[in-house]
């Protein structure tokens, strides 16, 4: 995917596998703190959901076996202390 763009793939039951595809939203500078969004305005984090509907009546719907995986997987961090110095 190029940069600042997104592609969601899924596969629906008993159906073929299906994209979603499109540039990340932009917001304009200011509407949120300068460090949840790039310099060119692309949120930092994206998230997503899934609903489902049976028509004009509200009812519950649940999700099983649903698998999210990610194209490039977030690396792991690790913290080490070197030294400790008290303040008094």
């Amino acid at each position: 995917m190029p940069a600042g763009s997104y592609n969601v793939t899924f596969t629906p039951v008993g159906g073929t596998a299906r994209s979603l595809v499109g540039p990340l939203p932009v917001v304009p500078a200011g509407m949120y703190p300068a460090s949840w969004v790039s310099a060119s305005g692309i949120p930092k984090q994206l998230a997503f959901g899934w609903v489902g509907s049976t028509g004009s009546v509200t009812d519950y719907h649940e999700i099983d076996n649903a698998v999210v995986s990610t194209l490039n997987p977030v690396p792991m961090l690790a913290v080490s202390q070197r030294s400790y110095a008290a303040r008094h």
